[in-house]
């Protein structure tokens, strides 16, 4: 079995020969199936991205066109019904972006009352906490100098409207009965596929600007007081606001695995078998 070194993971589809070599000239465009040398590559990247704060690059100006290729290929991550209504609104402009940032700044000061953020500790947990929570701390005093701000948006109908939600509570109570379902439906399925309609996306954004060597972090902190930033960018009732990334290129050149609980404690087939 193939392992690559830089993640610790193993290959077995390239190991038992469902991957071999390709000849000279040859691509994975030709038969869809990696070589052992291009999972590695993709292993690499999607082990070693990290959120970026304190290794975002303040001075150097990003390019509107690397943005913008990169969104391209955010722009193909699966989406719910295959109905994209996505929306990026990028924000280069100062004073925009320090606005933005005093509108974060003050929710963070909301959340943390001034003082570090204190969360519960589950056993196995990592002891990056205080490195973490120090770079979480840096970011509200520094995002207005991060040279892009990306915010991605849904638009049309909002998770939220009452009069979706009314309607696709009576249509599922209606139909309940029929199905033997008696539950109320859970408004679960309405926020959750709304959502995960374009995180997909952004993560792919995300990867896609860190294999050009940039770094960005998604963070939703703002949302809290969404309404000021959405009066700030001239955005109407029906465009919501999903998370804010900030984006610039990194200070650091070499990034590694991060340190997680193994997969065991983390795993259950089946049935709930417990955090181990």
């Amino acid at each position: 079995m193939s392992t690559d070194t830089s993640s610790g993971l193993t290959t077995p589809a390239v190991a038992n020969g469902r991957s071999p070599g390709r000849p000279p000239g040859g691509s994975i465009w030709d038969d869809g199936r990696p070589t052992s040398a291009e999972l590695e590559t993709v292993d690499w990247l999607l082990t070693t991205t990290r959120s970026n704060r304190k290794t975002l690059d303040l001075e150097r100006p990003v390019e509107p066109e690397v943005i913008e290729e990169c969104l391209r290929i955010a722009l193909q991550a699966p989406t719910a019904h295959n109905d994209q209504r996505w929306h990026f609104i990028v924000v280069t402009d100062p004073e925009k972006r320090a606005r933005i940032a005093d509108v974060y700044a003050r929710v963070w000061e909301q959340m943390t009352r001034g003082e570090r953020r204190k969360v519960r500790r589950f056993k196995g947990a990592n002891q990056d906490y205080d490195r973490v929570q120090d770079s979480a701390n840096w970011l509200p005093r520094h995002l207005a100098e991060v040279p892009v701000h990306v915010i991605p948006c849904m638009v049309g109908p909002r998770h939220d409207n009452e009069m979706v939600v009314r309607e696709w509570t009576r249509f599922m109570q209606q139909n309940g009965a029929a199905v033997g379902m008696t539950e109320p439906p859970s408004r679960m399925w309405l926020d959750g596929g709304y959502f995960a309609s374009i995180y997909p996306a952004v993560w792919s954004f995300q990867l896609a600007l860190r294999s050009r060597g940039l770094g960005s972090v998604l963070t939703v902190v703002h949302l809290a007081a969404e309404k000021l930033v959405a009066k700030e960018l001239g955005l109407p009732e029906s465009v919501v606001q999903t998370c804010l990334v900030p984006v610039a290129y990194v200070t650091k050149t070499t990034f590694q695995p991060a340190k997680r609980a193994p997969l065991e404690t983390r795993l259950s087939w089946n049935h709930w078998q417990g955090v181990r």
